[in-house]
């Protein structure tokens, strides 16, 4: 098939997907734009403005989502949920389900060492699709978009990693997940510590923070942003 045709039918698949059609398609086409394809092919945009834009909507968009689903809430606690919403690792697997991994226009250097499946460009992409969907087609309709995508209703393994870990861990079949410290540092200016992750005897994540709590909480995210070592 003609790769314009091909590329054609996949951005009509993927508007179908997010409940959107475009009326300028090159915002589309920008959003799916890394800069290394930019840089290869000399066209004149990439994604990287349109990400800019679309994190500072998806923050917004989120904000209401919790505001209006927990009414109870305090401002710390909807602080909570709106970082487990818009963390890196969710919005990777966001991306994934829409397949735009299957879209990204990216460089040859960058495809070839994997940049399909890394959670920080796939985070990107989500975020720059819904910056170019925001000025398509205005607030309602990248609220309608993040309505769809995230359920404000059952926070409780996006807010904690380490939850969110052992449940995906169990689904598929592994071992849950044991915590170690690997590591101390008592001469930094603020007491530091280093845990590892891992399940059934392979090391899945590691991170690190100011108490053994936050330290675990780290290499559980840490985990979850690279299942490539779960296989």
């Amino acid at each position: 098939m003609n790769p314009e045709i091909w590329w054609a039918d996949r951005l009509e698949d993927l508007q179908a997907r997010i409940g959107h059609l475009f009326s300028d398609k090159k915002l589309l086409e920008e959003a799916l734009t890394h800069a290394s394809f930019r840089n290869e092919s000399g066209l004149p945009f990439d994604n990287e403005r349109l990400e800019f834009l679309g994190d500072a909507v998806l923050e917004l968009c989120a904000s209401r989502l919790l505001f209006e689903a927990y009414p109870a809430s305090s401002e710390g606690e909807l602080t909570q949920m709106r970082s487990g919403l818009v963390r890196e690792a969710t919005l990777a697997r966001r991306a994934r389900d829409l397949r735009l991994d299957e879209l990204l226009r990216m460089g040859r250097g960058l495809r070839r060492d994997g940049g399909a499946g890394s959670p920080a460009v796939l985070s990107d992409v989500l975020e720059a699709v819904l910056g170019a969907v925001f000025l398509d087609g205005g607030f309602d309709a990248a609220m309608s978009i993040v309505e769809d995508l995230f359920d404000v209703t059952n926070l409780s393994a996006t807010l904690d990693p380490k939850s969110e870990l052992q449940t995906l861990l169990q689904k598929t079949g592994r071992a849950c997940p044991a915590y170690r410290v690997v590591a101390e540092d008592e001469e930094a200016p603020e007491r530091r510590f280093k845990v590892q992750v891992s399940s059934g005897g392979r090391v899945l994540g590691e991170g690190s923070g100011p108490t053994i709590k936050a330290a675990g909480f780290a290499a559980a995210s840490d985990a979850l942003e690279k299942p490539e070592k779960w296989s």
